[in-house]
Parts: structure tokens; C-alpha cells; sequence
């Protein structure tokens, strides 16, 4: 059975009363039992995610087809934040010449 497939027991109540978070960053670490990841909203600390291995694979893995999905129904692929990084340095570069 796969994630999307699992019964949930969250009730409609508990997502209503449930905190909102917008990210558009992250930084990640290891210890020898859990994946951490903060979560960053322009460069500021948001919230704090720890997760086992196993749960950060399957995130891992969900938001990759979801995300290939996504790209394929558009015809677009999405840049990573280092690629636009890249993109963006490398124009203010050469528009200074």
C-alpha cells in the first residue's frame, strides 16, 4: 500500500487547528539515527523537522514522483535553488561588463 493509499486517522478538526508553514529554504544534517532539516523562509529558522532514515527516504521518494509528475505535465523543468543561484549570478556578472 503506498502513502497516498494509507487510511488517515487526522481528523478534518486537527488539519484546521493545524500550524501553516511556508518555506523557500532548508539546511539538512545527520545524526546516527534521524535526518534533521530546518526549515528556512528567506534565510530565517521556520520550524525544525527531525524524521528516521526510513521517513526521509519515503519523502525522498514521494516528492521526486510528485515532482517529475508535475514537470511532465508542463512540459517545464523546475530548477533547483542552486541552479537559479547560477543563473542569476551569472547575469548580474555579465551585465557588469
Amino acid at each position: 500500500m503506498s502513502n497516498s493509499q494509507k487510511t488517515s486517522t487526522v481528523t478534518l478538526e486537527g488539519v484546521i487547528n493545524m500550524p501553516g508553514i511556508y518555506t523557500n529554504g532548508f539546511s539538512l544534517g545527520l545524526s546516527n539515527a534521524d535526518v534533521n532539516m530546518m526549515l528556512l523562509c528567506n534565510g530565517s529558522p521556520q520550524a525544525q523537522v527531525n524524521m528516521s532514515f526510513s521517513t526521509a527516504k519515503s519523502l525522498h521518494v514521494l516528492l521526486e514522483q510528485a515532482l517529475k509528475q508535475l514537470e511532465e505535465a508542463t512540459g517545464q523543468e523546475i530548477m533547483t535553488s542552486e541552479h537559479i543561484g547560477e543563473k542569476l549570478e551569472k547575469a548580474v556578472n555579465s551585465s557588469g561588463k
